[in-house]
């Protein structure tokens, strides 16, 4: 009797394992035509955006980075950036979108620093051809025109974002090594996250973080830049607004319990920073979001 050879393994590489940490929730996923060349749209989302491109061009903003994308380019943008898409050209454009976060929240910074998008990630070219009409499917789906709806969705995100860092190693980019950079330094930024969290209305600085758990600015900074693409300094300021952004939108305290509640010396103080931040005013940002009332 022949000897049976044992199965082998397929072994978890080091990008499977950093893919398997995230938890995603899927929120919306749908089609969109614009149908003459104008600005489209120009907001500030609360949570990670993926755009697949399926007709004409357009000029896409987000933060600091430009760029042009046309049918079957990939965009990846991160909450909380200001971004704007502009058509470019005479054809209709058409895109799928899909808005989705990460539980916990923490995870944002380690998805942020191994998909490079702090603000933007565009991937040229990344859908084939063959893929359009599966993406009609998927939209059904999700529309309730068949079952499964949800899990289709986020069998897209999946594939699409894991494409996409294949994409990008086949360029040459050193993913896997990157993905072993974004471990480095991940439980120290971690831990900060969380003495922000237990700390929130003291005005934490720097100096604090680094006191509390021994290490110097310049180390915590390098942790900082490279899990999240911000100083210390800019984090902490960013992190407290990402979560006063959440207040204002569902919350009905005042300005100045806010700005007590997360440690700004003053209701101006609060309101400058938030202003820097997102282009509007707190007072301002709460009336849009709920309709101007």
């Amino acid at each position: 009797m022949a000897e049976r050879r044992p199965i082998q393994l397929l072994e978890r590489d080091l990008l499977s394992q950093r893919l398997e940490q995230f938890d995603y929730t899927i929120l919306a996923f749908n089609h969109w035509k614009q149908w003459k060349p104008r600005l489209t749209r120009d907001n500030v989302l609360s949570n990670f955006k993926l755009v697949i491109m399926a007709a004409g061009r357009s000029r896409v903003t987000a933060g600091d980075v430009v760029r042009e994308a046309g049918r079957g380019d990939v965009l990846l943008f991160a909450p909380f950036v200001r971004n704007r898409v502009e058509c470019v050209s005479e054809e209709n454009v058409e895109l799928y979108y899909l808005y989705f976060d990460l539980l916990p929240m923490e995870k944002r910074s380690d998805f942020t620093a191994l998909f490079q998008c702090r603000e933007l990630n565009c991937c040229p070219g990344l859908i084939p051809e063959h893929v359009f009409p599966q993406l009609e499917r998927s939209l059904s789906a999700a529309r309730g025109e068949r079952p499964g709806g949800y899990f289709s969705a986020k069998l897209l995100l999946l594939h699409t974002l894991l494409n996409l860092l294949q994409a990008e190693a086949e360029r040459g980019v050193a993913v896997p090594e990157r993905a072993a950079a974004t471990a480095a330094g991940e439980a120290l930024v971690s831990r900060c996250i969380g003495y922000l969290d237990a700390h929130m209305s003291e005005n934490v600085s720097v100096g604090d973080l680094c006191g509390e758990f021994g290490v110097s600015q310049s180390y915590l900074s390098k942790c900082f830049t490279r899990a999240v693409g911000k100083s210390t300094k800019e984090f902490i300021v960013a992190y407290k607004l990402r979560r006063l952004e959440q207040e204002l939108r569902y919350g009905e305290s005042s300005m100045k319990a806010l700005a007590a509640q997360y440690g700004f010396p003053s209701e101006y103080a609060f309101s400058v920073a938030f202003k820097k931040y997102y282009g509007v005013s707190p007072l301002g940002y709460r009336r849009g979001q709920r309709g101007g009332e």
